[in-house]
């Protein structure tokens, strides 16, 4: 039977002690399990203070062999029936930075291009206007040595002209610059898709793991639950065996549908991430609020 809850109480005390083995007891062990499971599924904290105070009532009329540890929440002995060892947790490894990498790969901006932002081309309008000047001078140079060392307008017309031919140049620089930017900006997407497919991937292999650990766990329940079975003794009562079985099943039903859930939830991400949210519906959400977050999406893209 799976354990009864402490009430989370500071000083609920220590380990109580008490006996029950006799026949005549089945009627307060069945309801000590009806109890237990009613703690867990209660909506209130006085509802399970108010279920756990009759167990412990119950617990001192079966006499002393039943053991109820506060730090655990569990009654085990002779009124605690089959104990199923704890079912395995399944924990997202790398499901926030997938959900990280699928956001920046969705929100980055837009490709643009500035030469006045880019360090290229910072370095090549250095260079051509250091080599315009040079050749403007010596272009003043020569054509006043022509002149006799005079200065005239056509000497600056010429110079000012191999000046502009260099400005030229470094203009004809920037498509080339471009092209090499939006390489880097398009790789940089391709890293991140990466990074989501690996993510996923490893994701992916985590939850198998789970699902093994998960399979094997209720194989190894099933298996000791039968052997409990073989060694109930024949005079105890099949109501009770029924609610056990019963209970299980109904931890198993729960279980799978977390599991479903989970799944579900999994799916609602994906497609919203595509902009589609429709898959949130299947998890419990209104109308009104997958609308909101549709809404908020295309906000978002604009």
């Amino acid at each position: 039977m799976t354990g009864f809850g402490a009430t989370g109480k500071k000083g609920s005390g220590a380990v109580k002690q008490v006996r029950a083995n006799t026949g005549g007891q089945r009627k307060l062990k069945a309801q000590m399990a009806a109890n237990s499971l009613a703690w867990h599924n209660a909506a209130t904290q006085a509802e399970k203070d108010a279920l756990h105070a009759q167990n412990v009532a119950l617990a001192k009329q079966l006499g002393g062999s039943v053991v109820f540890d506060p730090a655990s929440g569990k009654w085990s002995g002779a009124a605690g029936g089959y104990q199923a060892p704890a079912a395995p947790a399944y924990t997202a490894k790398y499901q926030a930075r997938l959900d990280q990498t699928v956001d920046k790969a969705l929100n980055r901006e837009p490709f643009s291009y500035d030469p006045d932002q880019d360090p290229a081309y910072r370095q090549y309008e250095a260079a051509y206007t250091r080599a315009g000047k040079r050749a403007m001078q010596d272009t003043l140079g020569e054509v006043s040595a022509r002149t006799g060392g005079l200065a005239s307008s056509y000497a600056g017309t010429a110079a000012q002209q191999t000046y502009d031919g260099y400005i030229a140049g470094l203009a004809g620089e920037i498509p080339t610059l471009r092209a090499l930017a939006y390489e880097m900006y398009r790789d940089a997407g391709e890293d991140l898709r990466a990074d989501v497919e690996l993510l996923a991937g490893l994701e992916d292999r985590e939850y198998a793991r789970y699902e093994d650990r998960l399979g094997q766990y209720n194989k190894d329940r099933a298996f000791t639950y039968g052997q409990y079975r073989d060694s109930v003794d024949d005079g105890q009562s099949q109501d009770e065996l029924t609610y056990e079985r019963e209970r299980d099943e109904a931890e198993d039903a729960a279980a799978a549908e977390e599991k479903a859930y989970r799944r579900a939830l999994e799916k609602a991400r994906t497609l919203a991430a595509s902009g589609d949210f429709s898959g949130y519906e299947a998890v419990g959400y209104s109308p009104e609020e997958i609308e909101r977050m549709r809404l908020y999406f295309i906000t978002k893209r604009r």
